[in-house]
């Protein structure tokens, strides 16, 4: 003897098993999911737009390094340089009154022969500050070169300037 109920239930829970559910939590892994495929993109990007930075510097300047055996120095050492950012640095008036204030990323190579050159903005503030900061690293006196195996290279520095108003 046999009956259609017990087909029915039998089919319907198979499709039941086989059916892909997504709840809340396996939409959440596939959001994360593609946002650290765009993160990982941006990323990326960054990289490629950093190592072309570093080739058209390399054409100006020869190899240029992040790391070296001996690494520039400014004249008198690291609290010469502390003194330096002190003394040069001024505050723009503007933005004082606007209460602007942040720490500024300033890359720049030091040269062979010891000079500060291709200076930018890595991260910012606002545009008076960076500016600032700029004109200080190139007003910097000639740096003792980086050395590796004994030669002088050109190295890449990142120099933070921090803005804080007391």
């Amino acid at each position: 003897m046999a009956n259609n109920f017990n087909y029915l239930s039998i089919k319907t829970r198979i499709k039941m098993k086989t059916q892909i559910k997504f709840g809340k939590r396996a939409i959440g892994k596939v959001l994360m999911g593609m946002m650290m495929v765009v993160c990982l993109m941006t990323v990326s990007a960054f990289n490629m737009e950093g190592s072309a930075k570093r080739v058209k510097s390399e054409k100006i300047h020869g190899k240029v390094y992040d790391k070296v055996e001996q690494m520039p120095e400014f004249p008198g050492g690291q609290a010469e340089l502390i003194n330096f950012l002190m003394k040069s640095v001024k505050y723009p008036e503007e933005s004082v009154m606007k209460k602007i204030q942040g720490k500024v990323f300033v890359s720049f190579v030091i040269s062979k022969k010891g000079s500060v050159l291709n200076t930018k903005i890595e991260r910012g503030v606002d545009p008076l500050l960076d500016a600032e900061a700029l004109r200080v690293v190139n007003s910097m006196p000639q740096w003792t070169p980086g050395k590796e195996k004994g030669k002088d290279v050109a190295v890449q520095f990142t120099l933070p300037i921090s803005f804080k108003l007391q």
